[in-house]
This record gives structure tokens, sequence and C-alpha cells, in this order.
């Protein structure tokens, strides 16, 4: 049986636009750390990866940011690919 697997770049990729749709979703509702890190978990992100990401975009964008309705910028975007870069190799 062959499996076929995701090159990395691919997997950081869908893992931005992933972190993307968790910022937008979040806007208008109640932000919630655990139910943030649950859905990175479900797709595939290992427990203290997702832990890493969502401290980050904590850290990045505030609370108040991810509990608001605010469209996600081009610049959002690209802080958000960093933050997966980095948490995906370590710091």
């Amino acid at each position: 049986m062959s499996t076929t697997r995701i090159p990395r770049f691919g997997r950081v990729l869908a893992g931005v636009a992933g972190l993307s749709l968790l910022l937008a979703a979040c806007g208008g509702s109640s932000y919630s750390r655990e139910d943030a890190i649950a859905d990175l978990v479900a797709d595939d992100i290992d427990q203290e990866m997702a832990e890493c990401i969502v401290d980050e975009v904590e850290d990045e964008f505030g609370i108040e940011k991810l509990e608001s309705s605010d469209d996600v910028t081009e610049e959002d975007e690209a802080k958000l690919f960093e933050i997966f870069t980095e948490c995906s190799v370590g710091k």
C-alpha cells in the first residue's frame, strides 16, 4: 500500500490557509484557546505545535483581534506563515 506524502512546504501552506480561516472564523464570536488548539489538532497538527501556534497568534494579534470581525489582511497572512514556520521548526 502506497501513501502519498504532502511535501513539508505544502503542509506549511495548508497550515497557513487553515490558520487564516481560523483567524477569520473567530471573528464576531467568543474566542477559545482550547477550541483553536483542538481545531488545529483535528487538522493533523500535533498538540505541541498547535499550542505554539495558538500562543504566538494570541501574542501577535491579541484576543481582541481574534474576537473581531475584521478581515484577514495580506500582512496577517504573512505573519501567520511566519508563526506557522517558526512553530514547525522550533525556536
